[in-house]
Protein backbone atom coordinates (compact mmCIF):
# COMPACT_ATOMS: atom_id res chain seq x y z
CA UNK A 1 0.00 0.00 0.00
CA UNK A 2 1.46 3.62 -0.71
CA UNK A 3 1.36 6.36 1.38
CA UNK A 4 1.11 9.67 -0.13
CA UNK A 5 3.50 11.94 1.70
CA UNK A 6 3.00 15.80 1.87
CA UNK A 7 5.91 18.03 0.21
CA UNK A 8 8.08 19.59 2.86
CA UNK A 9 7.27 23.34 0.75
CA UNK A 10 3.38 22.31 1.23
CA UNK A 11 3.49 21.68 5.01
CA UNK A 12 5.79 24.85 5.76
CA UNK A 13 3.04 26.49 3.91
CA UNK A 14 0.45 24.84 5.86
CA UNK A 15 2.17 25.67 8.85
CA UNK A 16 2.95 28.88 8.50
CA UNK A 17 -1.18 29.89 7.73
CA UNK A 18 -2.38 28.17 10.78
CA UNK A 19 0.98 30.32 12.94
CA UNK A 20 -0.75 33.72 11.08
CA UNK A 21 -4.65 32.56 11.85
CA UNK A 22 -3.10 31.62 15.45
CA UNK A 23 -1.75 35.28 16.09
CA UNK A 24 -4.92 36.41 14.71
CA UNK A 25 -7.02 35.19 16.76
CA UNK A 26 -5.05 36.46 20.04
CA UNK A 27 -4.82 39.70 18.68
CA UNK A 28 -8.89 40.24 18.72
CA UNK A 29 -9.09 38.46 22.16
CA UNK A 30 -6.68 41.01 23.87
CA UNK A 31 -8.71 44.11 21.70
CA UNK A 32 -12.00 42.60 23.16
CA UNK A 33 -10.66 42.32 26.40
CA UNK A 34 -9.38 45.95 26.45
CA UNK A 35 -12.52 47.23 25.54
CA UNK A 36 -14.38 45.23 27.67
CA UNK A 37 -11.79 46.60 30.90
CA UNK A 38 -12.25 49.98 29.50
CA UNK A 39 -15.90 50.28 29.34
CA UNK A 40 -15.76 49.10 32.63
CA UNK A 41 -13.47 52.00 33.67
CA UNK A 42 -15.14 54.60 31.63
CA UNK A 43 -18.23 53.66 33.77
CA UNK A 44 -16.50 53.52 37.00
CA UNK A 45 -15.39 57.38 36.08
CA UNK A 46 -18.90 58.55 35.00
CA UNK A 47 -19.73 57.89 39.15
CA UNK A 48 -16.98 60.75 40.07
CA UNK A 49 -13.84 58.25 40.43
CA UNK A 50 -10.27 59.65 39.70
CA UNK A 51 -8.46 58.20 36.31
CA UNK A 52 -5.44 56.46 37.48
CA UNK A 53 -2.49 58.57 39.14
CA UNK A 54 0.40 58.34 40.46
CA UNK A 55 2.30 60.44 43.15
CA UNK A 56 5.57 61.35 43.39
CA UNK A 57 8.12 62.90 45.96
CA UNK A 58 9.89 66.44 44.91
CA UNK A 59 11.68 68.71 46.89
CA UNK A 60 10.45 71.29 49.42
CA UNK A 61 11.39 74.84 49.94
CA UNK A 62 14.47 73.87 51.70
CA UNK A 63 15.39 71.19 49.47
CA UNK A 64 13.99 68.21 51.09
CA UNK A 65 12.03 65.13 49.67
CA UNK A 66 12.36 62.32 52.15
CA UNK A 67 9.35 60.95 53.10
CA UNK A 68 7.85 61.93 56.34
CA UNK A 69 5.48 60.39 58.11
CA UNK A 70 1.90 60.47 57.54
CA UNK A 71 0.29 63.56 59.69
CA UNK A 72 3.16 65.75 58.06
CA UNK A 73 1.62 68.62 55.97
CA UNK A 74 1.54 68.24 51.92
CA UNK A 75 1.56 70.70 49.56
CA UNK A 76 0.28 69.52 46.12
CA UNK A 77 2.47 70.96 42.93
CA UNK A 78 0.19 71.48 40.18
CA UNK A 79 2.23 71.20 36.84
CA UNK A 80 0.22 73.27 34.03
CA UNK A 81 3.05 72.79 31.37
CA UNK A 82 2.01 72.56 27.86
CA UNK A 83 -0.87 73.28 25.61
CA UNK A 84 -4.10 73.47 27.70
CA UNK A 85 -6.93 71.24 26.29
CA UNK A 86 -4.20 68.94 25.23
CA UNK A 87 -4.08 64.63 25.73
CA UNK A 88 -1.93 65.13 28.81
CA UNK A 89 -3.46 68.25 30.12
CA UNK A 90 -7.25 68.89 29.95
CA UNK A 91 -9.61 69.11 32.56
CA UNK A 92 -10.35 65.50 33.23
CA UNK A 93 -6.76 64.98 34.32
CA UNK A 94 -6.47 67.69 36.42
CA UNK A 95 -10.40 66.39 38.01
CA UNK A 96 -8.19 63.01 39.07
CA UNK A 97 -5.26 64.56 40.59
CA UNK A 98 -7.90 67.25 42.16
CA UNK A 99 -9.75 64.09 43.70
CA UNK A 100 -6.66 62.24 44.18
CA UNK A 101 -4.85 64.73 46.52
CA UNK A 102 -7.83 63.73 49.05
CA UNK A 103 -7.19 60.16 48.79
CA UNK A 104 -5.03 57.22 49.75
CA UNK A 105 -2.12 58.77 51.55
CA UNK A 106 -3.39 61.77 51.43
CA UNK A 107 -6.47 61.76 53.25
CA UNK A 108 -7.56 63.34 56.17
CA UNK A 109 -6.75 67.08 55.01
CA UNK A 110 -3.29 66.33 54.48
CA UNK A 111 -2.66 68.67 51.51
CA UNK A 112 -2.37 72.14 52.74
CA UNK A 113 -2.36 73.88 49.65
CA UNK A 114 -1.54 74.17 45.73
CA UNK A 115 1.23 75.37 44.09
CA UNK A 116 0.70 75.59 40.69
CA UNK A 117 3.65 75.59 38.62
CA UNK A 118 2.88 77.19 35.27
CA UNK A 119 3.89 77.11 31.57
CA UNK A 120 1.72 76.58 29.47
CA UNK A 121 0.64 79.41 26.33
CA UNK A 122 -2.99 78.75 27.17
CA UNK A 123 -5.43 76.37 24.93
CA UNK A 124 -8.76 74.99 24.54
CA UNK A 125 -11.12 77.77 26.04
CA UNK A 126 -13.38 75.11 27.38
CA UNK A 127 -10.76 73.19 29.08
CA UNK A 128 -9.05 76.47 30.59
CA UNK A 129 -12.44 77.37 31.94
CA UNK A 130 -12.87 74.22 33.28
CA UNK A 131 -9.93 73.92 34.75
CA UNK A 132 -10.09 77.39 36.51
CA UNK A 133 -13.61 76.50 38.11
CA UNK A 134 -12.08 73.37 39.55
CA UNK A 135 -9.53 75.43 41.69
CA UNK A 136 -12.18 77.51 42.78
CA UNK A 137 -14.02 75.03 43.96
CA UNK A 138 -11.47 73.25 45.57
CA UNK A 139 -10.10 76.45 47.48
CA UNK A 140 -13.74 76.94 48.33
CA UNK A 141 -14.70 73.57 49.72
CA UNK A 142 -11.20 72.75 51.48
CA UNK A 143 -10.52 76.78 52.46
CA UNK A 144 -6.72 76.12 51.19
CA UNK A 145 -4.38 78.86 49.43
CA UNK A 146 -3.50 78.24 45.99
CA UNK A 147 -0.58 80.02 44.38
CA UNK A 148 0.26 80.57 40.86
CA UNK A 149 4.39 80.59 39.99
CA UNK A 150 4.79 81.15 36.41
CA UNK A 151 8.38 78.99 35.77
CA UNK A 152 8.47 80.23 31.58
CA UNK A 153 4.82 80.99 30.40
CA UNK A 154 1.87 82.15 31.50
CA UNK A 155 -0.59 83.45 28.79
CA UNK A 156 -4.23 83.30 27.39
CA UNK A 157 -5.64 80.26 29.15
CA UNK A 158 -2.70 80.12 31.53
CA UNK A 159 -3.91 83.55 32.68
CA UNK A 160 -7.54 82.09 33.06
CA UNK A 161 -6.16 79.34 35.34
CA UNK A 162 -4.03 81.83 37.33
CA UNK A 163 -7.06 84.13 37.71
CA UNK A 164 -8.39 81.04 40.28
CA UNK A 165 -5.15 81.59 42.70
CA UNK A 166 -4.46 83.96 45.59
CA UNK A 167 -1.47 84.90 44.46
CA UNK A 168 1.00 85.04 41.00
CA UNK A 169 4.58 84.92 41.22
CA UNK A 170 6.67 85.07 38.43
CA UNK A 171 10.38 83.99 37.58
CA UNK A 172 12.70 86.16 36.11
CA UNK A 173 12.28 84.48 32.70
CA UNK A 174 8.34 84.98 32.64
CA UNK A 175 6.40 85.92 30.31
CA UNK A 176 2.55 86.82 30.82
CA UNK A 177 -0.05 87.79 29.58
CA UNK A 178 -2.00 87.75 26.17
CA UNK A 179 -5.65 88.52 27.47
CA UNK A 180 -7.28 87.32 24.01
CA UNK A 181 -9.74 84.83 21.73
CA UNK A 182 -8.69 83.19 18.29
CA UNK A 183 -10.58 80.36 16.27
CA UNK A 184 -8.87 79.33 13.15
CA UNK A 185 -7.50 80.75 10.93
CA UNK A 186 -9.77 79.49 7.89
CA UNK A 187 -8.98 79.03 4.65
CA UNK A 188 -10.66 79.44 1.34
CA UNK A 189 -9.53 77.29 -1.36
CA UNK A 190 -13.01 77.81 -3.86
CA UNK A 191 -11.23 80.02 -6.67
CA UNK A 192 -7.60 77.87 -6.83
CA UNK A 193 -10.40 74.89 -7.05
CA UNK A 194 -11.99 76.98 -10.07
CA UNK A 195 -8.47 77.45 -11.45
CA UNK A 196 -7.61 73.44 -11.90
CA UNK A 197 -11.12 72.59 -12.46
CA UNK A 198 -11.91 70.80 -9.69
CA UNK A 199 -15.33 70.85 -7.89
CA UNK A 200 -16.87 69.60 -4.40
CA UNK A 201 -20.31 69.05 -3.55
CA UNK A 202 -21.51 69.07 0.11
CA UNK A 203 -24.85 67.75 1.39
CA UNK A 204 -26.16 69.97 3.99
CA UNK A 205 -29.85 70.37 5.47
CA UNK A 206 -30.76 73.67 7.41
CA UNK A 207 -30.01 77.06 6.90
CA UNK A 208 -26.15 78.18 7.10
CA UNK A 209 -25.31 74.61 7.75
CA UNK A 210 -22.01 74.53 5.75
CA UNK A 211 -20.76 77.93 7.14
CA UNK A 212 -17.50 79.02 6.19
CA UNK A 213 -16.38 75.86 3.54
CA UNK A 214 -13.84 76.52 1.98
CA UNK A 215 -14.68 74.50 -0.87
CA UNK A 216 -17.00 77.44 -1.95
CA UNK A 217 -16.93 81.35 -2.44
CA UNK A 218 -18.01 82.74 1.45
CA UNK A 219 -20.75 85.33 1.80
CA UNK A 220 -20.28 89.28 2.63
CA UNK A 221 -21.53 88.50 6.33
CA UNK A 222 -20.24 84.55 6.42
CA UNK A 223 -18.44 83.92 9.64
CA UNK A 224 -20.42 86.63 12.06
CA UNK A 225 -22.05 84.36 14.05
CA UNK A 226 -18.80 82.68 14.91
CA UNK A 227 -17.45 86.33 15.83
CA UNK A 228 -20.57 87.45 17.98
CA UNK A 229 -19.63 83.96 19.99
CA UNK A 230 -15.93 85.01 19.81
CA UNK A 231 -16.53 88.42 21.29
CA UNK A 232 -18.72 87.24 23.92
CA UNK A 233 -16.30 84.71 24.87
CA UNK A 234 -13.61 87.58 25.18
CA UNK A 235 -16.21 89.74 27.29
CA UNK A 236 -16.05 87.21 29.52
CA UNK A 237 -12.12 86.55 29.94
CA UNK A 238 -11.95 90.17 30.23
CA UNK A 239 -14.62 90.24 33.06
CA UNK A 240 -13.21 87.47 34.78
CA UNK A 241 -9.50 89.17 34.32
CA UNK A 242 -10.21 92.39 35.99
CA UNK A 243 -12.08 91.10 38.78
CA UNK A 244 -9.18 88.57 40.05
CA UNK A 245 -6.51 90.81 39.17
CA UNK A 246 -8.06 94.71 40.44
CA UNK A 247 -5.24 96.43 39.65
CA UNK A 248 -5.44 95.75 35.77
CA UNK A 249 -7.52 98.57 34.77
CA UNK A 250 -10.11 97.68 31.83
CA UNK A 251 -10.10 100.28 29.54
CA UNK A 252 -6.24 100.30 29.67
CA UNK A 253 -6.64 95.82 29.48
CA UNK A 254 -8.81 96.49 25.78
CA UNK A 255 -7.62 99.26 24.08
CA UNK A 256 -4.26 99.37 25.31
CA UNK A 257 -2.87 95.99 26.53
CA UNK A 258 -4.77 94.00 24.29
CA UNK A 259 -3.11 90.43 23.75
CA UNK A 260 0.21 91.53 24.22
CA UNK A 261 2.78 89.55 26.81
CA UNK A 262 4.84 91.13 29.24
CA UNK A 263 8.44 90.97 31.08
CA UNK A 264 7.71 90.30 34.63
CA UNK A 265 8.67 93.44 35.70
CA UNK A 266 5.58 95.41 33.43
CA UNK A 267 3.68 92.53 34.18
CA UNK A 268 3.55 93.70 37.79
CA UNK A 269 3.28 97.03 37.28
CA UNK A 270 0.38 96.29 35.23
CA UNK A 271 -1.34 94.31 37.53
CA UNK A 272 -0.82 90.92 36.14
CA UNK A 273 1.29 89.26 38.55
CA UNK A 274 1.96 90.43 42.29
CA UNK A 275 5.58 89.66 42.31
CA UNK A 276 8.57 89.37 39.31
CA UNK A 277 11.44 87.95 39.75
CA UNK A 278 11.13 85.10 42.30
CA UNK A 279 12.90 82.20 42.70
CA UNK A 280 11.07 78.98 42.37
CA UNK A 281 12.14 77.72 45.74
CA UNK A 282 11.40 81.64 47.58
CA UNK A 283 8.25 81.88 46.04
CA UNK A 284 7.43 77.58 47.83
CA UNK A 285 8.79 78.80 50.90
CA UNK A 286 6.68 81.94 51.15
CA UNK A 287 3.73 79.54 50.09
CA UNK A 288 4.50 77.11 52.84
CA UNK A 289 3.77 80.24 55.37
CA UNK A 290 0.69 81.38 53.56
CA UNK A 291 -0.27 77.54 54.54
CA UNK A 292 0.60 78.07 58.14
CA UNK A 293 3.33 75.32 57.70
CA UNK A 294 5.46 75.55 60.64
CA UNK A 295 7.06 72.33 60.70
CA UNK A 296 8.72 69.84 58.67
CA UNK A 297 6.39 69.12 54.92
CA UNK A 298 6.57 67.31 51.84
CA UNK A 299 5.91 68.80 48.20
CA UNK A 300 4.26 66.22 45.84
CA UNK A 301 3.28 66.03 42.15
CA UNK A 302 0.09 64.02 40.89
CA UNK A 303 0.40 62.73 37.25
CA UNK A 304 -2.72 61.14 35.64
CA UNK A 305 -2.13 59.00 32.96
CA UNK A 306 -5.05 56.76 30.87
CA UNK A 307 -4.29 52.74 31.56
CA UNK A 308 -2.89 51.24 28.60
CA UNK A 309 -6.70 49.56 27.36
CA UNK A 310 -7.80 53.51 27.19
CA UNK A 311 -5.22 54.62 25.07
CA UNK A 312 -5.08 51.10 22.77
CA UNK A 313 -9.30 51.89 22.29
CA UNK A 314 -8.76 55.99 22.04
CA UNK A 315 -5.91 55.51 19.69
CA UNK A 316 -6.51 56.17 15.54
CA UNK A 317 -6.19 52.93 14.75
CA UNK A 318 -8.63 51.26 17.07
CA UNK A 319 -11.08 54.12 16.08
CA UNK A 320 -10.55 53.84 12.72
CA UNK A 321 -9.61 57.85 12.27
CA UNK A 322 -6.94 59.56 11.59
CA UNK A 323 -5.84 62.94 13.41
CA UNK A 324 -4.85 66.27 12.47
CA UNK A 325 -3.01 68.46 14.73
CA UNK A 326 -1.25 71.40 14.56
CA UNK A 327 2.30 71.44 15.70
CA UNK A 328 1.40 73.16 19.05
CA UNK A 329 -0.87 69.91 20.01
CA UNK A 330 -4.24 70.81 19.58
CA UNK A 331 -6.61 69.46 17.60
CA UNK A 332 -7.35 71.13 14.25
CA UNK A 333 -10.83 71.76 14.82
CA UNK A 334 -13.38 74.84 14.77
CA UNK A 335 -12.73 75.23 18.27
CA UNK A 336 -12.48 78.62 20.69
CA UNK A 337 -8.72 78.71 21.79
CA UNK A 338 -7.61 81.34 24.52
CA UNK A 339 -3.89 80.35 23.10
CA UNK A 340 -0.84 82.40 22.47
CA UNK A 341 0.33 81.41 19.62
Amino acid sequence: MQIARESIFVSAIRSLINAFFAVIGVLIGVVVLLALSTISLSKKNDFGEPGKTKIRLVPNGEGNRSLLPDSAPVILKLNVHGVIGSEKLNSHAIESILLSSREGILSGDRVKGIFVDMNTPGGAADDSDEIYQMLMDYKEQYKVPIYTYVRSLCASGGMIVACATDKIISSPNGIIGSVGVISGPYFNFSKAMANWGVAAKTFTDGKDKDLMNPTRPWKADEGQDLENIIRSSYKQFVNLVVKHRPRIDRVKLVNDYGASVFDPETAEEYGYIDEANVTYRTALKEFAKACNIEDEYQVVEISHYPSLAAQLIESSFLKGTIKHEFSNGMNNQSKLLYLYQ
